[in-house]
Protein backbone atom coordinates (compact mmCIF):
# COMPACT_ATOMS: atom_id res chain seq x y z
CA UNK A 1 0.00 0.00 0.00
CA UNK A 2 1.17 3.07 -0.73
CA UNK A 3 0.46 7.03 0.48
CA UNK A 4 -2.85 7.45 -2.24
CA UNK A 5 -3.89 4.26 -1.17
CA UNK A 6 -3.94 4.82 2.55
CA UNK A 7 -5.44 8.04 1.90
CA UNK A 8 -7.85 6.31 -0.03
CA UNK A 9 -8.76 3.74 2.77
CA UNK A 10 -9.25 6.40 5.43
CA UNK A 11 -11.33 8.35 2.95
CA UNK A 12 -13.65 5.28 2.73
CA UNK A 13 -13.31 4.45 6.15
CA UNK A 14 -14.61 8.15 7.27
CA UNK A 15 -17.92 7.37 8.32
CA UNK A 16 -16.36 4.67 11.15
CA UNK A 17 -13.45 7.16 12.09
CA UNK A 18 -15.96 9.73 13.13
CA UNK A 19 -18.34 7.56 14.63
CA UNK A 20 -15.25 6.29 17.03
CA UNK A 21 -13.88 9.36 17.24
CA UNK A 22 -17.15 11.82 18.38
CA UNK A 23 -16.58 14.28 15.65
CA UNK A 24 -15.88 15.46 12.06
CA UNK A 25 -12.52 17.77 13.82
CA UNK A 26 -11.19 14.67 15.44
CA UNK A 27 -11.80 12.65 12.21
CA UNK A 28 -9.65 15.04 10.35
CA UNK A 29 -7.07 15.96 12.72
CA UNK A 30 -6.96 11.51 13.46
CA UNK A 31 -6.53 11.21 9.42
CA UNK A 32 -3.98 14.13 8.98
CA UNK A 33 -1.67 12.70 11.82
CA UNK A 34 -2.10 9.36 10.17
CA UNK A 35 -0.86 10.53 6.77
CA UNK A 36 1.93 12.33 8.89
CA UNK A 37 2.54 8.87 11.03
CA UNK A 38 2.11 6.75 7.94
CA UNK A 39 5.51 8.94 5.78
CA UNK A 40 7.69 8.36 8.78
CA UNK A 41 7.14 4.49 8.93
CA UNK A 42 6.79 3.67 5.36
CA UNK A 43 10.39 3.84 3.86
CA UNK A 44 12.06 1.70 6.89
CA UNK A 45 8.89 -1.18 6.56
CA UNK A 46 9.30 -4.66 5.08
CA UNK A 47 8.86 -4.68 1.22
CA UNK A 48 8.01 -8.58 0.27
CA UNK A 49 8.11 -9.90 -3.09
CA UNK A 50 5.47 -12.84 -2.87
CA UNK A 51 2.17 -12.21 -3.62
CA UNK A 52 0.16 -13.72 -1.02
CA UNK A 53 3.28 -11.66 1.81
CA UNK A 54 1.77 -8.59 0.28
CA UNK A 55 -1.43 -8.84 0.62
CA UNK A 56 -1.06 -9.73 4.31
CA UNK A 57 1.06 -6.93 5.10
CA UNK A 58 -0.99 -4.55 3.04
CA UNK A 59 -2.65 -2.68 6.04
CA UNK A 60 0.78 -3.31 8.19
CA UNK A 61 2.08 0.61 8.18
CA UNK A 62 -1.34 2.26 7.84
CA UNK A 63 -2.84 -0.28 11.09
CA UNK A 64 0.48 1.27 12.71
CA UNK A 65 0.32 4.45 11.67
CA UNK A 66 -3.43 4.65 12.97
CA UNK A 67 -2.45 2.79 15.75
CA UNK A 68 0.64 5.49 16.65
CA UNK A 69 -1.89 8.40 16.43
CA UNK A 70 -4.60 6.94 18.76
CA UNK A 71 -2.09 6.22 21.39
CA UNK A 72 0.48 9.18 21.28
CA UNK A 73 -1.22 12.04 19.52
CA UNK A 74 -4.71 11.50 21.18
CA UNK A 75 -3.19 9.93 24.35
CA UNK A 76 -6.15 6.87 24.24
CA UNK A 77 -5.22 4.09 26.31
CA UNK A 78 -4.47 1.01 24.87
CA UNK A 79 -7.04 -0.82 24.95
CA UNK A 80 -9.55 1.98 24.16
CA UNK A 81 -6.86 2.39 20.63
CA UNK A 82 -6.80 -1.61 19.96
CA UNK A 83 -11.05 -1.46 20.21
CA UNK A 84 -11.12 1.68 17.51
CA UNK A 85 -8.39 0.47 15.73
CA UNK A 86 -10.45 -2.78 15.56
CA UNK A 87 -13.08 -1.12 13.98
CA UNK A 88 -11.36 0.97 11.40
CA UNK A 89 -9.40 -2.30 9.83
CA UNK A 90 -12.63 -4.54 10.19
CA UNK A 91 -14.52 -1.90 8.14
CA UNK A 92 -11.92 -0.98 5.45
CA UNK A 93 -11.54 -4.93 5.37
CA UNK A 94 -14.96 -5.12 4.17
CA UNK A 95 -14.45 -1.85 1.52
CA UNK A 96 -11.54 -3.33 -0.05
CA UNK A 97 -13.72 -6.63 -0.90
CA UNK A 98 -16.55 -4.51 -2.16
CA UNK A 99 -14.47 -2.39 -4.46
CA UNK A 100 -12.79 -5.48 -6.18
CA UNK A 101 -15.16 -7.52 -7.74
CA UNK A 102 -12.99 -10.29 -9.11
CA UNK A 103 -11.33 -10.23 -5.63
CA UNK A 104 -14.72 -10.70 -3.93
CA UNK A 105 -16.13 -13.41 -6.71
CA UNK A 106 -13.14 -15.87 -5.87
CA UNK A 107 -13.44 -15.06 -2.53
CA UNK A 108 -17.65 -15.89 -2.23
CA UNK A 109 -16.83 -19.66 -4.68
CA UNK A 110 -14.16 -20.73 -2.15
CA UNK A 111 -16.31 -23.64 -1.54
CA UNK A 112 -18.21 -24.40 -5.02
CA UNK A 113 -15.07 -24.92 -7.26
CA UNK A 114 -11.96 -26.75 -6.38
CA UNK A 115 -9.47 -24.81 -8.13
CA UNK A 116 -10.02 -22.35 -5.92
CA UNK A 117 -8.93 -24.17 -2.78
CA UNK A 118 -5.98 -25.19 -4.70
CA UNK A 119 -5.48 -21.75 -5.88
CA UNK A 120 -5.05 -20.52 -2.59
CA UNK A 121 -3.26 -23.66 -1.15
CA UNK A 122 -0.70 -23.50 -3.40
CA UNK A 123 -0.58 -19.68 -2.51
CA UNK A 124 0.05 -20.39 0.75
CA UNK A 125 2.11 -23.35 0.94
CA UNK A 126 4.98 -21.48 -1.31
CA UNK A 127 5.61 -19.25 1.10
CA UNK A 128 9.70 -18.75 1.31
CA UNK A 129 10.51 -15.19 2.27
CA UNK A 130 12.38 -15.64 5.86
CA UNK A 131 10.70 -12.52 7.56
CA UNK A 132 7.03 -13.62 5.73
CA UNK A 133 4.66 -15.81 6.50
CA UNK A 134 5.14 -19.63 7.46
CA UNK A 135 2.29 -22.11 6.31
CA UNK A 136 1.82 -25.56 7.16
CA UNK A 137 -0.61 -28.20 6.39
CA UNK A 138 -2.59 -30.00 9.35
CA UNK A 139 -4.85 -33.28 9.70
CA UNK A 140 -8.87 -31.77 9.54
CA UNK A 141 -11.93 -32.80 8.45
CA UNK A 142 -12.14 -29.32 7.86
CA UNK A 143 -12.51 -27.86 3.46
CA UNK A 144 -9.48 -25.72 3.78
CA UNK A 145 -7.56 -26.38 7.11
CA UNK A 146 -3.62 -24.77 8.13
CA UNK A 147 -1.63 -23.26 10.71
CA UNK A 148 0.44 -19.99 10.51
CA UNK A 149 3.56 -21.01 12.45
CA UNK A 150 4.91 -17.51 11.36
CA UNK A 151 3.43 -14.29 11.54
CA UNK A 152 5.55 -11.58 9.44
CA UNK A 153 2.82 -8.88 10.60
CA UNK A 154 3.20 -9.76 14.36
CA UNK A 155 7.50 -10.33 14.15
CA UNK A 156 7.47 -6.52 12.73
CA UNK A 157 5.11 -5.32 14.86
CA UNK A 158 7.04 -6.60 17.32
CA UNK A 159 10.23 -5.18 16.29
CA UNK A 160 8.18 -1.50 15.85
CA UNK A 161 7.14 -2.05 19.94
CA UNK A 162 3.53 -2.66 19.11
CA UNK A 163 2.72 -6.19 18.93
CA UNK A 164 0.41 -5.83 21.15
CA UNK A 165 -2.17 -4.08 18.30
CA UNK A 166 -1.88 -7.35 15.87
CA UNK A 167 -5.00 -8.76 17.41
CA UNK A 168 -7.34 -5.74 15.45
CA UNK A 169 -5.49 -7.41 12.60
CA UNK A 170 -6.54 -10.80 13.55
CA UNK A 171 -10.28 -9.60 13.56
CA UNK A 172 -10.34 -8.79 10.14
CA UNK A 173 -10.23 -12.45 8.96
CA UNK A 174 -13.31 -13.01 10.25
CA UNK A 175 -14.84 -10.23 7.99
CA UNK A 176 -13.24 -11.63 4.98
CA UNK A 177 -14.28 -15.03 6.00
CA UNK A 178 -17.96 -13.65 5.57
CA UNK A 179 -17.98 -12.93 2.16
CA UNK A 180 -17.04 -16.83 1.89
CA UNK A 181 -20.28 -18.76 0.76
CA UNK A 182 -21.40 -21.46 2.37
CA UNK A 183 -18.35 -21.61 4.50
CA UNK A 184 -17.58 -21.44 8.73
CA UNK A 185 -14.36 -20.27 9.76
CA UNK A 186 -13.39 -21.35 12.99
CA UNK A 187 -10.11 -20.40 14.74
CA UNK A 188 -9.55 -20.34 18.42
CA UNK A 189 -5.58 -19.81 18.65
CA UNK A 190 -3.73 -17.07 17.39
CA UNK A 191 0.31 -15.60 17.29
CA UNK A 192 -1.04 -12.48 18.46
CA UNK A 193 -3.12 -14.26 21.78
CA UNK A 194 0.01 -15.40 23.05
CA UNK A 195 -0.54 -19.01 21.44
CA UNK A 196 2.43 -20.83 19.20
CA UNK A 197 0.48 -20.88 16.07
CA UNK A 198 -3.08 -19.72 14.91
CA UNK A 199 -5.28 -22.34 13.10
CA UNK A 200 -7.09 -21.88 10.82
CA UNK A 201 -10.54 -24.11 9.49
CA UNK A 202 -12.63 -23.48 6.99
CA UNK A 203 -15.60 -25.78 6.76
CA UNK A 204 -17.96 -26.30 4.33
CA UNK A 205 -21.98 -25.99 5.07
CA UNK A 206 -23.06 -28.85 3.12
Amino acid sequence: MNIKQAKKALKLSHEVIEENLGSRNKKQEFINKTLKNYRKIEPNAIKYKQKLNKQNFNYGVLGLSMYRTLRNDFRLEQQISIDILTEILKDMTSKHIDNHRIQRFFISKTAKYKFIKKMIEKSMFSLNEPNGWKMKRCKSDAYIAFDICQCGLYNWLEEEGAEEMCVAFCETDYVSAQYMKDIEFVRNKTIASGCDICNFRYSRLD
